[in-house]
């Protein structure tokens, strides 16, 4: 059985319903789950907020991620109230967090990073910050999460 974090049964609960997506559809603040496959070990299950899908400087992709389970509940609603909701583009029922203006551009996005995440690596989001190779992915689904 996989070992999951302290926070996994409260946000567990928080999940109205789960939908398969292709991670061409990915967007920035959507809470996903995503299957990972790190090299040489098993798969694990992760589930998320989704910051950044990019390539790096050798052309491979990767998404830059926050998994929820490591991280306190009230933390995790103050960084949602700060930043808000809205509704993704291509799941009209399911709400993302509203940070994917935040991140079109590279300075903007670099601003979020220094503001928002990087200070709190140490803080709220310690352990919990994650970057993925896209290749290794096996499946994407994105969540239908009650906010409160």
């Amino acid at each position: 059985m996989a070992i999951r974090g302290t926070y996994y049964a409260y946000y567990e609960r928080k999940i109205n319903k789960r939908y398969p997506l292709n991670r061409n559809f990915l967007e920035s603040g959507m809470l996903v789950e995503l299957r990972y496959k790190p090299k040489d070990k098993p798969f694990k299950t992760y589930v998320g907020i989704l910051l950044h899908k990019g390539f790096t400087s050798n052309g491979s992709e990767k998404l830059h991620f926050i998994t929820l389970e490591d991280t306190q509940p009230r933390m995790f609603e103050g960084f949602v109230g700060n930043v808000g909701t809205e509704f993704s583009t291509y799941f009209k029922n399911v709400r993302k967090l509203k940070i994917g203006k935040l991140l079109t551009e590279e300075e903007k996005a670099e601003k979020f990073y220094m503001q928002e995440i990087k200070g709190e690596l140490d803080g709220m989001f310690k352990k919990a910050y994650r970057t993925f190779l896209v290749d290794n992915i096996s499946a994407i689904r994105v969540l239908d999460f009650k906010f409160d």
